[in-house]
């Protein structure tokens, strides 16, 4: 594993080689190895947040289920696209104790949470195909 000297160090000259110049394609897409490996998805996220991960692809199923009842899954985006406020739903039902969306019970108290995260990270892939579409025009 490297220290977070070794890691800062990297960062540094990667941001020193692209200068001024807007990357093209977006960091979260580089295919420069250096690049990728300041992005840990294994080590820094994947080991970081299982539990809470697995509770987040069963609101991504039971979602699936719900809005495209007997399709392979798959992300509909045209049909919600309300993230922030569907978000900010999830952690008031939560702070309140309301149960989960139908669906969700097996997950119970932290049902409300998982939507919320699953909402979150909806709102950020959006972001990143904006941020995509943007620097490859």
């Amino acid at each position: 594993m490297r220290s977070k000297k070794q890691v800062d160090q990297r960062w540094k000259r990667v941001m020193r080689e692209l200068g001024d110049k807007k990357p093209t394609p977006p960091v979260f897409r580089s295919t420069d190895s250096a690049t990728r490996k300041l992005m840990p998805v294994a080590s820094g996220v994947l080991a970081y947040f299982p539990d809470a991960l697995m509770c987040v692809a069963w609101v991504s199923r039971a979602g699936n289920d719900k809005h495209n009842a007997g399709e392979p899954l798959h992300w509909a985006k045209e049909k919600s696209t309300d993230e922030p406020d569907c978000e900010i739903r999830h952690m008031l039902d939560s702070f309140r104790d309301l149960p989960p969306d139908p669906g969700l019970e097996p997950l119970g108290e932290v049902g409300h949470l998982a939507s919320k995260a699953w909402r979150a990270l909806a709102q950020l892939q959006r972001a990143c195909d904006a941020e995509l579409a943007k620097r490859t025009k």
